[in-house]
């Protein structure tokens, strides 16, 4: 649709004209000339693409609306020469025309894709101009300083990332409220201008600077205008000078910038980023991943001598050396994380008189002993999470003195150190450590942590962890040490804090359950494990210490009749306990002769091999039985390993003991270690472990086989030999199997000369005990009297 000229020649008298939601595309030069009262005219909601010169010789005209058409370049000169307010918003305008002649006092250009502003582009009547859902990235240094009418700008919902204070500043008498929220801000030094009480308020009011967002350059946080600080307004070195391929910064007044060694010149390390602030009061180096040729030319004494706060991360720095950061006399925050440091020199950490926090977290170390601090007394924040530390040395508290807060989760503490208990230290973390508990007072953690709860950050994922299987095998138990594993195959863990309800549910299920019972009714329901821990020692670990008949002795004489009566009583118990002690010797002498020639006496007459006595009854060690070997195998591989292993053995004379046909019962839930196995594996000259998939899986991960086969292959004077079954890889056994397995015999069971292997890898056969039943019985007869009918 058209408008057509002098269509409305014949309305002199028009004051409004609303033309809004038609289809018009064009209007022609004179459409609007006859028209001498017009002062408003309504053209939004049509397809307009360009104005031309229709509406120039609308003179009278003061408001215009060509709001949502199509227009795409807005020429000031082609719109009334007396318009006073327009209305262009929703349309594709990128660009401004020049605004050297226009009266416009308000304008709306929201949601264009106007992408940058300068002076020339805006009217030096303005009053409110409304720039908001732009694309604006840019705006010129003294854009709207000569906008001495200017009140309000709405720059809200565009793309700028940096707004110097030469870009929004008027000379008009009036302070401009400025929106600026829903862009990109950068928290550069740019913005320095938003601290200073001059300008804010009295030249420039942000409206909603609370919702006004930046993002820190460094640490990439988002913070509001109003709550951020001077020091978080930083610029890279890269906007500063660029000298042989690094980025580097002078501080103003520096009269030895030109020269290499300059203390306030600040050389940004090859692949680093640096920033500073606008008063060069805070300087900012963070060097992170880099790359292999950046990580050669890095050392930690090319940081520079003014930085405030370094950021080291992602290196590989394995040893500290001393004096790495010496004479860094502004140094505040310093930052190594995960660079692989295993070791710090002494002194590494020298003359730093400012420095305050030390965040070490994420790597190697194993010990701190404080020679590693020289002058650097006011640390008081040391982060030293995620390394291998096992305690805190007083030399690390001594250097310290001001230390409030450490971190030390995920170390390898056990227990709380002395020098760590009675420092000043005022917050800690202590989740991920392996804390000991136990009834004596050698470990301190509990007690200590449940009676400073208020200084663990992490009090509730604390635990107590016992490695049972270590425990048993170093013969350094714990109270803890008769649960069996929940975590994995040898740990058992308990929080340190919680409901003692919990845990008592937790440990229902277990084989020392009717124990525990018994136990946990002495104690009054605590409220948390910490309290059961702290009354531990005075009631389970603990007997009752009280008088006679419950109450204190009050008479002397009756106490040394009941003390003399306890010792005669206690001698008579111990006459009859030795005699009873060689009574039962006697008995069992004989009977260990009688089980060992009965145990020939059916060999030899029907080839049968029990090496045990009878099912149910108590064995013990028989030193007069050996066998030629053990064999170690699955419940599941029992058919294939009678038929195929042991019975062509057997023909063969082999005297053989095995596993689950002859040795002791067990339960594969309990943790446990068997004696009678033991000694059944010390009676045999050698130890044959069928290795398959059911044995690894099941018999292997028992505490009572495992530990057995690890002390049998500790006897040098003993062979193993391993059977690997079908789909065994030898390599992806676990530590211990492997160990074993190492040092001895491995035959493949699909091998074609697995006979010929397995035979000369066994130990010669024991030799034949006493020929006949009657030279056996002769024996007996002269030793103990009448040969029992049995061995007959």
């Amino acid at each position: 649709m058209q408008v057509s000229p002098y269509v409305f020649s014949d309305c002199a008298y028009l004051t409004s004209l609303n033309l809004s939601h038609n289809h018009i595309s064009q209007l022609f030069h004179d459409s609007l000339t006859k028209c001498p009262m017009l002062k408003r005219i309504d053209l939004s909601d049509n397809r307009l693409e360009s104005l031309a010169d229709a509406l120039s010789q609308a003179s009278a005209v003061r408001r215009l609306d060509v709001s949502r058409n199509r227009l795409e370049l807005l020429q000031w000169e082609e719109l009334p020469p007396r318009l006073e307010h327009l209305m262009a918003d929703s349309n594709v305008i990128t660009l401004l025309g020049a605004a050297i002649k226009s009266k416009v006092r308000t304008a709306s250009l929201r949601g264009n894709r106007i992408e940058q502003l300068s002076a020339d582009q805006i009217p030096d009547t303005i009053e409110i101009l409304d720039m908001s859902a732009n694309r604006v990235q840019h705006i010129a240094a003294t854009t709207f300083a000569a906008k001495t009418a200017l009140r309000s700008l709405d720059l809200s919902n565009n793309r700028l990332s940096q707004l110097s204070e030469e870009s929004v500043i008027a000379n008009g008498v009036h302070s401009i409220d400025v929106t600026l929220r829903g862009n990109p801000l950068r928290c550069t030094c740019e913005l320095h201008w938003i601290r200073k009480p001059e300008v804010i308020k009295r030249k420039v009011n942000i409206v909603g600077i609370a919702e006004t967002l930046c993002t820190h350059p460094v640490t990439g946080k988002v913070l509001a205008l109003d709550k951020v600080d001077s020091k978080d307004l930083l610029c890279e070195y890269s906007q500063e000078i660029e000298y042989e391929g690094t980025t580097m910064v002078c501080e103003p007044d520096c009269v030895c910038c030109q020269f290499g060694n300059c203390d306030c010149k600040a050389v940004c390390p090859t692949g680093c980023a640096c920033f500073r602030d606008a008063l060069f009061e805070t300087n900012v180096v963070r060097c992170e991943n880099l790359t292999e040729t950046d990580m050669k030319a890095f050392t930690p004494s090319a940081v520079p001598i003014s930085a405030t706060h370094v950021y080291l991360s992602g290196l590989t720095i394995p040893i500290l050396r001393s004096h790495s950061f010496l004479g860094r006399p502004r140094l505040e925050h310093l930052h190594i994380n995960a660079s692989g440091i295993r070791g710090i020199q002494p002194k590494a950490f020298n003359t730093l008189p400012k420095l305050k926090l030390l965040d070490l977290s994420e790597n190697a170390l194993v010990r701190l002993s404080g020679d590693e601090f020289h002058k650097a007394s006011a640390v008081s924040h040391l982060f030293l999470n995620g390394n291998r530390l096992r305690t805190i040395e007083r030399g690390l508290t001594e250097k310290l003195p001001l230390l409030t807060t450490v971190t030390l989760h995920n170390n390898d503490l056990t227990d709380i150190s002395p020098t760590l208990a009675t420092s000043g230290v005022r917050s800690l973390s202590l989740s991920g450590n392996a804390f000991r508990c136990d009834c004596t007072p050698r470990f301190s953690a509990p007690t200590w942590i449940h009676e400073n709860r208020d200084k663990v950050v992490d009090m509730d994922r604390v635990r107590c962890v016992e490695n049972v299987t270590e425990s048993f095998r170093n013969n350094d138990t714990t109270v803890l040490s008769a649960y069996p594993p929940n975590v994995g195959h040898d740990i058992f863990m308990m929080p340190m804090e919680g409901s003692f309800s919990q845990f008592y549910r937790h440990i229902q299920n277990t084989t020392k359950i009717e124990q525990m019972r018994n136990r946990m009714f002495q104690v009054t329901l605590a409220h948390s494990f910490s309290e059961f821990l702290r009354d531990f020692n005075r009631t389970i670990c603990v007997p009752a210490a009280s008088g006679f008949f419950g109450q204190e002795p009050q008479n002397s004489i009756l106490t040394i009749i009941f003390l003399t009566s306890c010792a005669f009583l206690l001698c008579a118990m111990t006459l009859l306990g030795v005699s009873l002690v060689k009574k039962a010797h006697n008995d069992l002498s004989q009977r260990r002769f009688v089980l060992s020639y009965s145990h020939l006496f059916r060999y030899k007459a029907s080839s049968s091999l029990n090496c045990s006595s009878t099912p149910g009854s108590s064995p013990l060690p028989v030193p007069l039985l050996n066998f030629d070997a053990f064999v170690s195998y699955s419940k599941k591989d029992e058919k294939m390993v009678l038929e195929q292993l042991c019975r062509p053995l057997e023909d063969e004379e082999y005297v053989l003991c095995l596993l689950h046909r002859d040795g002791p019962a067990y339960h594969s839930r309990l943790h446990a270690i068997s004696d009678e196995l033991i000694s059944q594996m010390e009676a045999s000259q050698c130890l044959v472990i069928v290795l398959t998939k059911n044995f690894l899986e099941s018999e292997w991960k028992t505490l009572q086989v495992k530990t057995s086969h690890q002390l049998f292959a500790k006897n040098r004077g003993k062979r193993v030999i391993a059977v690997l079954g079908e789909g065994v890889d030898q390599n992806l056994l676990d530590e211990e199997l492997g160990q074993i397995l190492r040092k001895n015999t491995c035959i493949r069971q699909r091998d074609h000369l697995f006979w010929q292997l397995l035979r000369s890898a066994l130990p010669t056969r024991l030799s034949s005990l006493p020929g006949s039943g009657d030279d056996s019985s002769q024996i007996y007869s002269d030793m103990y009297g009448i040969v029992p009918s049995a061995v007959i």
